[in-house]
């Protein structure tokens, strides 16, 4: 009898004998019925789950293998050890007394019965899915990824861990040891290893990016196979191992080498992919590294300017073939002797001329170097055609990104997605300027100047040629469009062009001359239905939007055409340094991800249910139209204007704001076809003026929502960037700052600050209309600062290159103190007004801008207290959205201001945001209370200057905050073993200050931030869950006088939204039922008789100083000590006071 039968007599009665464990069937069965409910839940109107996995047909089976996969790794492990562990104690079963086999076969046969019945499982559940997902018609159906996915996932995760299950137990020889062991290492890879090194250690493909297009199907297919090869060989190498180590009966010599052979060979090909994958990884960092360097050699070479480029490009399978007609124009002060233009290195060059004359040329990787037939002097003109064709190499896209920021995973939900930057395959191209599809002046990212950006206006012809059934999508106008041929030509000299080939439908609408367009892949128009109602009102809603938008921005849209193109879901882009927007946003066009699958409002089902309770609840009587004018209307606002209508602010009876849809995320914002694409300051000496500028018109994401969670979200953005700040200047910070988010906020909130300054200075409307009238002049071409300025310094005697130079390198930041605020009622005239006062004082060297914003809500409620309280609003714009007053203040440095306003409406809350500071939370709130009628005051407005002068400190008093060096903490040294033997850390432990949570305190000591706390510029404190006193907090101060010394400790007035008004203290918040608190405090109170247990209790507790005793102290180091003994959820650790008697 052949082995080979053998084999499947062993798989089939392994098949037989695990189908009657009553352990494998109530796995299955449990599997089954959860994975089932979960498809019900998540498929259907009884869910609520992402709306990409209603919109992509792959997401379904996707889930359903990874949750699978996971289980039946643990499962597996289990009965790979149990089956050799039962077989070796009679030398197996009565099967092998019947029929002799060898170990090979043996093992061969059990492990091939074992992997069929698993599959077996995965088939079933997956059909299950595929059931549902075929009967439930809202979501998509594709049978290719019900295909690929049992095979891609959870083959070679089965035949790896079978492998290494067999391995360990013939080496270890004991089932539960071995068990131990293996969990261990499928927690580690799991949780600890799966996302290192592109997720090389996931042998579970938790995170491996295997989503499945409609446009290209997987992302890189081939990388794909090159990391589930890995496992796969090295399982089946492991098991070729076992059957020589096995133990059972004589082994022949023919399987014997046989087994030494396949396993060299196994475990040579999973070594061999494995290398192949790391080679990939770091032969790319190599690479993007060696043009980086090339392009720092090559940025002083002067730039020829391209003012006219005609391009012929054939789309060929997987490769292009271009021919570029170029004009080119010296802009410059010298002559140029060579041309050097950005290529993508995986575009073969295949000739140069000029005319007819053949010009020599050089390729280094990405860059083409061209010798002209003449040195081309300033101003003159000269002309070259440049033919090329081939590959697109994605390697060179995003050169200014990080590694580390590139190679994080692009999650949605557990799903794992991709990151492409083009695309070019038979049935679909996607091209835009990062990939370098075409010829680009000069050179790129340079690691030597990171925020320099060239941006040249070009007047651009495009033809294409295709498959007859593909369409053609590009900037300008649309001159042919027949039988795979396409004409596109500009009608302005446009910064940037981008090119997309597929199987696209398109619908369009004219509304006052532009022509709105929407690319969408055939049987992709799931949102219709939703929105079939709107019929001739969509062009009233359009108009309205784009007047109320450009209203905001007061810049026009001057394209006559604008569309929204679905894109592949991988297509990813990132934040740059010189723009705020990104490359999902081209002239004329916004990139968006396969049926809005990436964006939340685009599940217009899933509005349409929400906007009925929502009506439902409030009692009211709506149309199905206006309901599907407000879900248009929020999917454009928060998809594309990153605004929120006034009409779509509501406040509830509470006060607190309603929940509107808005984007945290600027990547599909238009404004950049308002400002970027369109205009250009140009600087050589501050290359980031431009994003300067393109921030603080950018009024549309001035504003953001007070969050009812802003308590709980720890540092802001802005506030990370004040820190980073600190010490630094703007070069400094762009050459060291490794995330480049705190960089690409840091332009944007000091380019806000400079350009307010100037507005302060020359006057808010004045500023405007030059500003404005300048952009009008200068459409589609640079505007260089040296005539800004020269135009600024003429029309208002304002020279601006003394402040931008500060504003560029000074490392000083401003310090914001606020003191003195009251307010009461006055009569002004005939009617009731509200005069509020306060002191605003700068003690730094450097000058300060704040913002100064009151939400009123028409009452005589609120006033209370200073600068704090209502958990640190964190509000990263220029004032707080739904502002009924706004106000900047120019604060001089060792200056203060005494300010005066008067509003129409009581205020209820007073924010200042601080912009560009030392202050951590950058902005302070202040509720008010009741406004009491001040009859003999007189109404009015002002702000006048005076000198700082600091506040005289109480003599005799010694006060140690969280933030001074005799402060510090004690931990518990609770941090996980396998966390330190593997060198990792959360994101928490990377941040200075973390988020304040009263649901899961840190184990151990964290700062945080609340404008509650104690402090000057910082408001900060430490806190921990409260515990059994294991760690302590300690406050040092030296006392220079002996003598009874009073000691005080500092609690906060904490309110946290959502806490129902339970405070850090007693009293009662914003007119809520006080909860009963019963938290301590412990403190030990170190004084010259000893020491002394001291108890402070939080209930009916005042807010600030409180006190702990009065003890006697010699001159010495005085101590107080604060353990997280406590019985309620949190202890805070923020300041201590010593008050001499």
């Amino acid at each position: 009898m052949s082995s080979f039968t053998i084999i499947r007599i062993i798989a089939r009665f392994e098949i037989k004998t695990l189908l009657r464990s009553w352990f494998f069937r109530i796995f299955s069965i449990l599997a089954i019925i959860i994975l089932t409910f979960y498809n019900v839940i998540t498929m259907t109107e009884t869910g609520s789950g992402l709306w990409i996995f209603h919109s992509i047909p792959s997401s379904v089976p996707y889930v359903n293998m990874l949750l699978l996969n996971v289980i039946q790794a643990i499962i597996a492990v289990f009965l790979a050890s149990d089956f050799l562990k039962r077989d070796s104690k009679l030398d197996t079963t009565e099967v092998i007394y019947i029929r002799s086999m060898t170990n090979g076969v043996y093992v061969l046969g059990k492990t091939l019965g074992i992997i069929i019945v698993f599959l077996g499982l995965n088939f079933i559940v997956l059909f299950i899915a595929g059931m549902i997902n075929v009967f439930v018609p809202d979501v998509p159906f594709s049978i290719y990824p019900y295909l690929w996915y049992p095979f891609l996932i959870s083959l070679p995760t089965l035949v790896f861990i079978f492998g290494l299950s067999f391995l360990f137990m013939v080496i270890i020889k004991n089932q539960a040891v071995t068990f131990i062991v293996l969990l261990g290492y499928i927690a580690t890879t799991l949780f600890f290893l799966s996302g290192k090194l592109h997720h090389l250690f996931d042998y579970m493909a938790f995170t491996v990016p295997l989503m499945y297009s409609d446009f290209v199907g997987f992302g890189n297919i081939s990388e794909i196979l090159i990391h589930r090869g890995i496992y796969f060989f090295f399982g089946l190498g492991f098991i070729f191992i076992t059957i020589l180590l096995l133990r059972r009966l004589p082994q022949s010599k023919i399987m014997t080498r046989f087994s030494i052979l396949f396993s060299i060979l196994f475990i040579l090909a999973g070594l061999m992919l494995g290398n192949s994958y790391l080679s990939r990884i770091f032969g790319e960092e190599e690479l993007r590294q060696q043009m980086v360097e090339l392009n720092n050699k090559q940025l002083n070479t002067p730039l020829i300017s391209v003012t006219q480029s005609d391009i012929d490009l054939t789309h060929n399978e997987d490769k292009i073939q271009v021919g570029a007609r170029l004009i080119l124009k010296n802009n410059t002060t010298e002559t140029i002797n060579r041309y050097i233009f950005s290529l993508n290195p995986g575009l073969d060059v295949q000739s140069v001329k000029s005319g007819q004359i053949e010009l020599k040329f050089t390729r280094d990787f990405h860059l083409l170097t061209v010798e002209p037939v003449h040195p081309l002097s300033t101003q003159s003109l000269d002309s070259l055609t440049i033919k090329y064709g081939g590959v697109i190499d994605e390697r060179i896209c995003y050169l200014d990104v990080e590694e580390t920021t590139k190679a994080e995973r692009k999650k949605s939900g557990m799903l794992t997605i991709d990151k492409r930057f083009a695309f070019v395959s038979p049935a679909y191209v996607l091209l835009t300027p990062e990939s370098y599809w075409y010829p680009v002046a000069g050179v790129g990212y340079s690691s030597d100047f990171p925020g320099l950006h060239t941006q040249q206006f070009v007047q651009f012809t495009l033809n294409v040629t295709t498959e007859k059934d593909l369409f053609a999508i590009a900037q300008g106008k649309a001159i042919e469009q027949t039988n795979g041929s396409f004409s596109f030509r500009s009608e302005f000299p446009i910064s940037q062009l981008s090119l997309a080939i597929g199987k696209y439908e398109k619908q369009s609408i004219t509304v006052d001359s532009v022509e709105y367009n929407l690319f969408i892949l055939n049987k992709h128009d799931y949102f219709s239905e939703y929105l079939a109602d709107l019929g001739d009102t969509l062009p009233v809603l359009i108009r309205e939007m784009k007047q109320d938008y450009e209203r905001t921005l007061n810049l026009p849209y001057v394209y006559s055409r604008f569309s929204l193109v679905e894109v592949p879901v991988q297509f990813t882009s990132f934040q740059r340094l010189w723009t705020t927007g990104q490359e999902t946003v081209q002239p004329e066009m916004v990139l968006l991800p396969e049926k809005g699958s990436l964006i939340s409002d685009a599940d217009f089902k899933r509005m349409k249910r929400s906007e009925e309770r929502r009506i439902e609840r409030a009692n009211q009587v709506v149309s199905p139209k206006e309901i599907q004018v407000r879900m248009f209307f929020r999917f454009v606002t928060s998809t594309f204007t990153l605004g929120i209508s006034r009409t779509r602010l509501q406040f509830g009876s509470s006060g607190m704001p309603g929940p509107p849809a808005i984007s945290t995320s600027s990547i599909y914002s238009i404004y950049p076809n308002y400002y970027s694409f369109v205009y250009h300051l140009k600087s050589d000496d501050w290359p980031v003026l431009n994003m300067a500028m393109e921030s603080f018109l950018d009024k549309g994401a001035a504003s953001s929502i007070v969050s009812m969670f802003s308590g709980f979200t720890g540092l802001s953005q802005d506030e990370k960037t004040n820190l980073a700040l600190q010490g630094n200047n703007l070069p400094a910070l762009i050459a060291s700052e490794d995330d480049q988010s705190i960089v690409y906020n840091a332009i944007k909130s000091k380019g806000k600050s400079l350009f307010t300054f100037i507005q302060s200075k020359v006057g808010d409307e004045e500023f405007d209309d030059f500003l404005y009238n300048m952009l009008d002049e200068n459409k589609f071409s640079e505007i260089n600062i040296k005539k800004f300025n020269e135009r600024l310094l003429k029309e208002f005697g304002f020279d601006l290159k003394p402040y931008i130079e500060e504003w560029y390198n000074n490392r000083e930041l401003p310090g914001v103190l606020i003191s003195d605020i009251n307010g009461y009622k006055v009569f002004d005239e005939d009617r009731s007004r509200f005069q509020v006062t306060f002191k605003i004082s700068n003690p730094e060297p450097a000058d300060g801008l704040v913002v100064v914003s009151f939400r009123t809500f028409g009452g005589g409620r609120g006033m209370g207290g200073g600068m704090g309280g209502g958990g640190g609003l964190r509000t990263p714009g220029m004032g707080f959205a739904g502002a009924d007053h706004e106000q900047i203040i120019h604060i001089p440095a060792n200056h203060t201001k005494e300010i005066a306003i008067l509003l129409d409406a009581a205020p209820r809350l007073m924010s200042v945001n601080t912009l560009i500071s030392k202050n951590i939370p950058s902005t302070l709130s202040n509720i008010f209370g009741t406004f009491e009628l001040d009859k003999k005051a007189v109404p009015f407005e002002s702000e006048r200057l005076i000198e700082y002068s600091p506040e005289a400190s109480e003599p005799d008093e010694i006060i140690v905050d969280n933030e001074d060096s005799g402060f510090k903490v004690i931990k518990s040294g609770s941090e996980s073993a396998l966390k330190k033997l593997l060198n990792i850390s959360s994101d928490e432990d990377k941040e200075k200050y973390v988020s304040f949570r009263l649901w899961r305190p840190p184990l151990n000591w964290q700062a945080t931030t609340n404008s509650a706390f104690h402090g000057k510029y910082i408001r900060s404190a430490y806190f921990t869950k409260a515990s059994t006193g294991n760690s302590i907090a300690i406050w040092n101060a030296e006392i220079i006088e002996g003598g009874y010394y009073d000691v005080y400790y500092y609690v906060p007035q904490l309110r946290m939204s959502g806490m129902r008004g339970r405070g850090m203290g007693g009293g009662q918040g914003s007119g809520q039922p006080q909860e009963e608190i019963k938290d301590e405090y412990h403190f030990s109170v170190y004084h010259d008789d000893g020491k002394e247990e001291v108890i402070l209790g939080l209930k009916n507790i005042e807010y600030g100083w409180n006190h702990l005793g009065s003890y006697y102290l010699s001159p010495d180091s005085a101590k107080v000590e604060l353990s997280n003994e406590s019985p309620g959820r949190v202890v805070i650790a923020d300041a201590v006071k010593w008050v001499k008697q």
